[in-house]
């Protein structure tokens, strides 16, 4: 589920926990790229509110097998964590 900390107001600071984590959050349903894309695409656009690194590695397949014409990701810094490969 996605959780804010600081007030809904300010999505620069949503999380996504777990299920069972005890502060009040909203659900968010979870899919896998792969799951839904299965031919070359001429642009793959990801805007993920900091959970970029997620949606890429639900793309392996994708990513893998298939031509791919451009990918667009807009990120945003500041989350703790750094990526620094795909």
């Amino acid at each position: 589920k996605m959780v804010n900390r600081h007030g809904w107001d300010n999505w620069d600071v949503t999380e996504l926990v777990p299920i069972d984590d005890p502060d009040d959050g909203d659900p968010v349903p979870v899919w896998r790229v792969d799951d839904f894309v299965d031919e070359d695409v001429a642009l793959l656009k990801i805007d993920a509110e900091g959970h970029e690194d997620f949606v890429v590695a639900s793309a392996t397949s994708l990513l893998a097998t298939h031509t791919i014409g451009a990918i667009l990701v807009e990120a945003k810094g500041g989350g703790g964590r750094s990526v620094t490969h795909l």
